[in-house]
């Protein structure tokens, strides 16, 4: 769903794809998951930028109320990969958006600890995109099978005596391209409220990952939405806002058990491109 409504607001806006984009950074904060046949509102809108890359936030309402927020951080790259500066179709079309905001393309989750669990993560021929690496929900799809395995009811970490924990967010930053012949190990680490990830070759880190998991209960109050102006004073651009319902044969509901009964695998379907 945030890979189809950003598809959208750039259908909307003319581009046709224009220019192609690598996943630096994504994050996740959750205050409830959807669920089988949820209708979904979702808006997004770019958020800022940076000299070679552009922030898409996406808001997941149910039912009127926020559900998920995302912010994720996208490398805009040449012909051959290598990132380059944003264009300037991106600022006529996006720049009263991002009112400017200047986002931090640096990545700051740390490695793996010596004593971190490992285990080889074979790669399939579907797990490449058209741009010759390892797609990024792959690196999600990792997070979400060492949640089920190490997290196996409803998503909680244990927590010693203290209250069971919910899942309430996630982080996923990307340091290189793995790409055909490389052979990637899952590393992860848990501790009370919280499971990192890393998928790593030959000792070099790729993706380092964060998973976040608070006491259940009532969730905290969403941030307020951002309001329709920027900080400059003048009208912000919001962006596409779109509805969905959640189907099984268009989410799959597979895995879901690291999450709550019929949840759908939100970590999974993070891909949109710009």
């Amino acid at each position: 769903y945030l890979q189809d409504v950003a598809a959208d607001d750039g259908d909307e806006a003319g581009l046709g794809g224009a220019g192609a984009w690598v996943l630096r950074r994504a994050a996740l904060r959750c205050d409830e998951l959807p669920r089988f046949r949820d209708a979904l509102e979702l808006t997004t809108f770019c958020s800022g930028v940076g000299p070679r890359w552009a922030e898409r936030r996406t808001t997941v309402r149910v039912a009127g109320r926020t559900a998920v927020e995302s912010a994720a951080v996208w490398v805009y790259v040449d012909d051959a990969g290598r990132p380059t500066t944003l264009e300037p179709w991106f600022d006529e079309h996006y720049g009263a958006s991002a009112g400017g905001r200047r986002v931090s393309g640096r990545l700051r989750l740390p490695g793996p600890p010596p004593e971190a669990h490992a285990v080889a993560w074979p790669l399939r021929s579907t797990d490449f995109d058209v741009l010759g690496h390892v797609n990024n929900a792959v690196a999600w799809t990792a997070v979400e099978d060492e949640l089920a395995r190490r997290a196996p009811h409803g998503g909680r970490v244990p927590h010693g005596d203290g209250p069971e924990r919910r899942l309430a967010g996630a982080t996923l930053e990307y340091r290189a391209a793995i790409d055909p012949g490389d052979a990637p190990e899952l590393v992860s680490s848990i501790a009370p409220g919280l499971l990192s990830c890393w998928l790593r070759c030959d000792g070099d880190v790729r993706t380092a990952a964060v998973v976040r998991l608070d006491a259940a209960g009532p969730p905290e109050p969403a941030p307020r939405e951002p309001s329709g102006e920027s900080h400059h004073g003048e009208p912000r651009q919001r962006g596409t806002r779109r509805s969905r319902r959640v189907h099984g044969n268009v989410t799959g509901l597979t895995g879901t058990a690291a999450f709550a009964p019929g949840a759908v695998p939100l970590f999974s379907v993070v891909i949109p491109m710009w």
